[in-house]
């Protein structure tokens, strides 16, 4: 896990001017499974020219035999095209920093065979959109030719039954192919379970009793695959009371710490965003309420286990912790923010108890950078109460320590 660039973001408060910045280019299985109308196994014959035989349908409306053309995929010719880096097997062992495959000491590069390939094809053939991200939590300005969608990038190449795809820096003269750490057969798999799952969706949405529907949504949600996890949380949360013990047993069981930040998540995907425009429906309190229990008992738990100014201290494992611990606390505003949404007598008063709870909590009461603002800060702001004068005495008060 790289952590340094948003570990300085998070401890400093902005990109430092010397962090990288860049685009990526990233190959999802998943999500190019999701998005695809046509899922094919081709053969390029003797010539990689884009001139293709349909050789297995995963999923779609072609047929074995097919013959088609997409001209973009003759840029596989140039073996560069389709160069990795793996491990040499006689060279020193090396660590491998970077997310994506370069040539580093300790690595030698591989020609992955251009014959056999999967097409992810969209609508009318057309090619699906691929997924972008920044490489510094600073997000740099768009490249021109960040909206080309190459045919290349919709292409998982087989060596044996391995998968490989383009993944690296956009910027790049040419971006690398990397081991998917999938097969054939695993595709086969996901394509399977992504099938079932919108079957499932579909058979939720005809139901027209909120219990029935919000017991058949626990199926979703315990799908492996984000997307219909998602929905499944969307149409439960669109059950209103009958989706609380649903949720309640769910986290039960697999563990709240582990599982509160899909919880939110979903909480916020579901229309309540960080600061919700819209008031939550009233029958979501009690889930509210049990999440911001949770919470005082995971800081309860938690906060006592912290040295004094802990934070400063710059070895690797206080920067992980730190860095955990930061994402909570927004995770725990949030349920703050969520409760102070609705709104009711009930609701708000939870909302009192945390403040109270976070006031004499020091890592709590103060921002890392040791300004108020943090759950405290929160707290007074949804109830009204973040005076000037109670900012400045945030401000500028002492943390002085971690509990």
């Amino acid at each position: 896990m790289i952590l340094a660039p948003y570990l300085t973001v998070a401890v400093f408060g902005g990109p430092q001017p010397w962090a990288p910045s860049y685009w990526y280019v990233a190959f999802n299985l998943e999500r190019q499974v999701w998005h695809a109308t046509d899922i094919i196994i081709v053969n390029e014959g003797e010539k990689i020219d884009g001139k293709v035989t349909v050789e297995g349908v995963l999923h779609g409306s072609k047929a074995v035999g097919d013959k088609l053309d997409f001209p973009g995929l003759a840029k596989l010719a140039d073996p560069k095209e389709r160069t990795t880096y793996v491990p040499d097997p006689d060279a020193p062992p090396t660590i491998q920093a970077a997310p994506f495959p370069i040539p580093v000491k300790g690595s030698k590069p591989k020609v992955i065979p251009g014959k056999r390939m999967i097409l992810f094809l969209g609508g009318g053939g057309k090619e699906i959109v691929v997924h972008y991200w920044s490489g510094t939590m600073r997000v740099p300005p768009k490249p021109d030719n960040i909206d080309e969608h190459p045919i290349t990038r919709n292409v998982a190449l087989i060596d044996g039954e391995r998968l490989f795809a383009k993944t690296g820096k956009l910027d790049a003269p040419i971006i690398p192919v990397v081991d998917l750490g999938m097969s054939v057969g695993d595709l086969r798999e996901i394509i399977a379970a992504i099938r079932e799952g919108r079957e499932g969706i579909k058979r939720c949405e005809a139901m027209d009793e909120a219990k029935t529907r919000a017991a058949e949504a626990v199926r979703l949600i315990d799908s492996s695959n984000y997307r219909i996890q998602s929905k499944g949380f969307e149409i439960l949360f669109g059950c209103g009371a009958e989706a609380i013990p649903h949720i309640q047993a769910y986290l039960e069981k697999h563990g709240f710490d582990r599982r509160i930040t899909t919880i939110l998540e979903q909480i916020r995907a579901a229309g309540w965003a960080k600061e919700p425009d819209l008031r939550p429906d009233e029958a979501v309190v009690p889930l509210l309420i049990y999440l911001a229990d949770k919470e005082i008992e995971f800081w309860r738990r938690t906060l006592p286990t912290l040295e004094v100014n802990w934070w400063n201290q710059e070895d690797d494992e206080n920067g992980q912790r730190r860095w955990e611990l930061q994402e909570r606390a927004q995770l725990t505003a949030r349920v703050v923010r969520a409760l102070g949404a609705v709104g009711t007598p009930e609701a708000l008063a939870k909302v009192t108890e945390m403040r109270d709870f976070s006031k004499s909590r020091t890592w709590l009461r103060y921002d890392m950078d040791g300004r108020g603002g943090g759950l405290y800060g929160t707290c007074l702001a949804t109830l009204g109460e973040l005076t000037a004068e109670k900012r400045r005495e945030l401000d500028f008060g002492n943390p002085g320590g971690g509990g």
